[in-house]
């Protein structure tokens, strides 16, 4: 019997959950949780099994001005969770309209594809936020790879009720291949389109020159949620979690 961890809260593992998607909910990583639950490796998690984590998800905390913001000509368009802040600590540049994913609403949520900066030459990615706040990424990949332009865009076997649609391409791709997605989303009630939302960025990479690691923040849309995504062009990572909301 593995012990709870002091703070630690407990929660339920579901079907096609995976320890890392659990770590990125609750602001942790995946050695800390299987040290802490006692678990052989990392893929030691089956459906109903009991996990402890940290006691809220890192979304979970009061939203705070930024220091940043009563110094600098442009304000960030949203505030930041506590415990989160601009970590070049540089004022930001002015609002931008951004067009860099697209998506659809769910029953139990709402669900996006990101793509990558080219530099990074990384697969899509698919950000699903739920509607009890929390959030996964998913790769729209499968045994056959990456969805590609040509490929079919929905699977005849899935035929959704009247007033629902499947979804379709990649965000499609992801929503069938990982189980959990489509429990927790369930239909998506409207069709696919294109996401238009904010995006800001720190002045740094502008005073400084090029740096390898570039911060983007973007209005998800959902929740009034934002997310900080960090490409690191030296490395090929891609990394995106939720740091403030707005409204």
């Amino acid at each position: 019997t593995c012990p709870q961890p002091s703070g630690w809260s407990s929660i339920i593992v579901q079907a096609g959950e995976t320890l890392s998607a659990i770590a990125l909910r609750y602001g942790t990583d995946t050695t800390l949780l299987a040290q802490n639950n006692c678990l052989p490796n990392a893929d030691a998690i089956t459906a109903g099994q009991v996990l402890y984590v940290p006691a809220a998800p890192a979304q979970a905390g009061p939203a705070e001005p930024s220091t940043v913001t009563t110094q600098c000509a442009n304000p960030w368009f949203f505030f930041f969770y506590s415990g989160f802040s601009d970590p070049r600590d540089d004022c930001p540049n002015p609002v931008q309209a951004q067009y860099t994913a697209w998506g659809q609403d769910f029953e139990g949520g709402r669900a996006y594809v990101y793509a990558p900066p080219v530099s990074l030459g990384q697969p899509y990615q698919v950000f699903a936020i739920f509607n009890d706040g929390t959030w996964t990424t998913y790769s729209p990949t499968s045994q056959q790879g990456e969805w590609r332009e040509g490929d079919p865009v929905s699977d005849p076997g899935y035929v959704p009720p009247a007033g629902r649609f499947q979804p379709e391409r990649r965000l499609g791709l992801a929503w069938r291949t990982n189980p959990d997605m489509q429990t927790k989303l369930g239909w998506a009630v409207g069709p696919e389109n294109q996401f238009l939302g904010r995006q800001q960025t720190y002045l740094g990479a502008e005073n400084w020159g090029w740096a390898p690691v570039q911060y983007f923040y973007i209005d998800h849309g959902k929740a009034g949620l934002v997310l900080r995504l960090i490409a690191n062009s030296d490395t090929g990572q891609l990394t995106w979690e939720v740091v403030g909301s707005y409204g």
